[in-house]
C-alpha cells in the first residue's frame, strides 16, 4: 500500500520533475519553476481562500500577488514578508 506521500505525489501534474543536467539555463529554470508551481497548486488547501492550492508556497510575494490579483491593502502584507 502507497503511503500518504506517494499518494500524493502520484497526483500532480508533473510527478518527476524534467532533469536539468549540465549549468540550467533560464528556460530550463522556467520550465521547472512551472512544473513545481503546477504542483503546488494542485494540493487542496482552504489557505487564502482556497483557490490556488499551496501555490504560496513556490511563489515570491511579488509573483503571488500578480497571479492572484490582491487589492493593494493586501499588498504591503505580503511585501514586506
Amino acid at each position: 500500500m502507497a503511503s500518504t506521500v506517494e499518494k500524493i505525489v502520484e497526483n500532480f501534474p508533473y510527478p518527476t520533475l524534467t532533469p536539468i543536467p549540465g549549468v540550467p539555463d533560464y528556460e530550463a529554470l522556467a520550465e521547472l519553476h512551472t512544473q513545481v508551481n503546477s504542483n503546488s497548486s494542485s494540493i487542496q488547501s482552504n489557505l487564502g481562500g482556497g483557490n490556488h492550492g499551496l501555490l504560496a508556497v513556490t511563489l515570491e510575494p511579488a509573483e503571488l500577488i500578480q497571479s492572484r490579483q490582491l487589492p493593494s491593502s493586501h499588498q504591503l502584507t505580503l511585501e514586506q514578508r
